[in-house]
């Protein structure tokens, strides 16, 4: 699940870029609805994650940010017209990518810290010592 994981994050990361440029170039309307589908996805996304028993509180807590402001996003961006729609789509696809790389910096350092602690607990004893000895070594 940590792959996937860190897979959703890079998505997230590349559709916020997209939404940052699309908010500049494309009317307020197609903005806003942009940024409406963009959330609601967000919020599906963020539903699936906590299905990840094994995340830490880190990745909660982030997952409970990027949820919140994506529920913001979707009202904002049905009840706002105009320059609010267009600066407010760029202002939080900025705050999706930021949430998106920081979440995906954390499912990176995760999935390497597990990596490293099954390497670790696999690797045989060197010869002649004990276990004890070898973590008063250390």
């Amino acid at each position: 699940m940590r792959i996937a994981r860190l897979a959703a994050n890079i998505t997230l990361a590349f559709v916020a870029v997209f939404l940052i440029v699309a908010s500049l170039v494309f009317s307020a309307t197609v903005a806003g609805w942009l940024m409406f589908s963009v959330a609601l996805g967000v919020l599906a996304l963020v539903g699936v994650a906590q299905l990840d028993r094994h995340a830490s509180v880190a990745e909660h807590v982030l997952d409970g940010l990027t949820g919140t402001l994506a529920i913001w996003a979707t009202i904002a961006s049905v009840v706002f017209a105009g320059d609010v729609v267009t600066w407010g789509s760029f202002a939080y696809a900025i705050a999706f990518t930021t949430l998106a790389v920081t979440a995906a910096g954390v499912a990176t350092y995760e999935l390497v810290k597990g990596r490293t602690i099954r390497k670790a607990s696999a690797a045989p004893l060197e010869a002649g010592r004990s276990a004890e000895e070898l973590r008063a070594v250390a």
